[in-house]
């Protein structure tokens, strides 16, 4: 909760860029950016991670890992408690045990549900939620225990009904199948929450449900940029208009190059 961390989807634009470190934490609004590359041969893997202070250009840790392709979860794991102290970041037992776990053993399911992610990010077309929607299905033939890859595929569901590109039943309870599996598996998991409260609120705009499941998503992870401005947009709903701007205003700061 210390830390401001920017949405992905406004970070990517700078792959390649030619622009100063200064220049782009003034875009983004923060402090500090964190830079590096992953180079993979083979099975082998080497990350080279840097985070610099904008304002001054003073590297305030940096670190090369060299390892398997399946060391991967174990090196982001590190990553990120390591930039959290070098922050001097306040970080509880519960943030640390889910930055902690791994969210599948299968390389290659979380590969697709990368893809899949990349693909349906509020997106309006129907192909990318289709090809989402077969990205997560492989994903989890891989791994029938991927928490956040059914969680993902209800969500995607039911971005598909919300967008009239199929209004069935059907379509609903696919939703509701691939969410309870992952409720199952992990039910306070914080994209089992969101994609919970997505289900009263695409589903059937029961707006009361839909926000207790988003405010205990946010409560676990309040740097997902998708949570506030979901929140927001029921509130907007409801005519709760300032809690409606308070909310996608923070979405803004945590996604401010996005575009949905």
């Amino acid at each position: 909760k210390g830390l401001k961390v920017i949405s992905r989807t406004s970070v990517m634009e700078y792959k390649n860029t030619t622009k100063k470190i200064k220049e782009i934490a003034e875009e983004l609004g923060v402090a500090h950016i964190l830079e590096g590359s992953i180079q993979r041969i083979g099975d082998n893997i080497r990350i080279v991670g840097q985070l610099i202070n904008a304002e001054t250009d003073e590297h305030i840790w940096a670190e090369t890992y060299d390892g398997k392709i399946d060391d991967i979860f174990m090196m982001q794991t590190d990553v990120a408690l390591k930039i959290s102290t070098a922050l001097k970041a306040e970080i509880s037992d519960e943030a640390t045990a889910l930055i902690s776990e791994k969210s599948t053993e299968n390389v290659q399911a979380y590969d697709l549900y990368l893809k899949a992610l990349e693909l349906g990010g509020f997106s309006q077309e129907e192909t990318q939620l289709k090809k989402a929607i077969v990205y997560l299905k492989s994903s989890i033939s891989l791994d029938d225990r991927f928490t956040e890859a059914y969680a993902l595929l209800g969500d995607m569901h039911l971005m598909y009904y919300w967008m009239n590109f199929d209004r069935s039943t059907e379509r609903l309870e696919k939703a509701k199948v691939a969410i309870d599996i992952a409720k199952g598996v992990k039910p306070n998991h914080p994209s089992v929450l969101k994609a919970k409260g997505t289900y009263y609120y695409y589903g059937f705009r029961n707006y009361a449900k839909a926000l207790v499941h988003y405010e205990k998503a946010r409560a676990i992870t309040p740097g997902d940029a998708d949570v506030w401005a979901r929140i927001g947009w029921i509130n907007r709903r409801i005519g709760e208009w300032d809690e409606a701007i308070n909310y996608l205003e923070k979405r803004l700061q945590l996604n401010p190059r996005g575009v949905e």
